[in-house]
């Protein structure tokens, strides 16, 4: 077994290390803001994903990627709603459909991991019309019907930065 003075070295270290991370990732949180804020100034190009909807934005020299989703899919609608019945009036005839896209518990739960794979299964499920009704009626929106969006830094596409 180890000795006291050895456990309460490792305590220690771990304590600072605690401490260090957290600093650390407030840090890159105040960055990360900052860095969407430029991007909402910058130049937008399409997204490499055309079945979103939105912008990237890439930024400084290594050119990484700021997406600006204008698009999030909801992940639940609460049943009996007007959400619920607007989406359920979006699939018309392909109500079938509804149960491969969404879970039926008390409320709607996505059937997906994310939007992006909801969409994909949306359009190869239903027909084109259908499709975009249901994606628009998915949509998560703001109390005044605006769609919501949120803003990633996408890290893991920067060439030569560590993972």
């Amino acid at each position: 077994m180890r000795t006291q003075q050895q456990i309460d070295l490792d305590i220690s270290d771990a304590l600072s290390l605690r401490e260090g991370i957290a600093a650390r990732a407030a840090a890159l949180k105040e960055i990360e803001e900052r860095l969407k804020a430029d991007a909402l100034e910058g130049e937008s190009q399409p997204l490499v994903d055309a079945e979103r909807d939105g912008a990237q934005v890439k930024l400084g020299t290594l050119g990484v990627p700021v997406i600006i989703e204008a698009d999030t899919i909801r992940a639940s609608i609460p049943e009996g709603g007007e959400d619920h019945a607007t989406l359920a009036e979006a699939y018309g005839g392909e109500i079938g459909q509804m149960e491969r896209h969404w879970r039926h518990i008390s409320i709607l739960e996505r059937s997906t991991k994310d939007g992006l794979s909801f969409r994909r299964l949306v359009r190869e499920t239903c027909s084109p019309e259908t499709a975009e009704r249901v994606i628009s009626a998915s949509v998560a929106r703001d109390k005044h019907g605006v769609g919501r969006s949120r803003i990633v830094i996408a890290w893991d596409r920067v060439k030569g930065a560590a993972q």
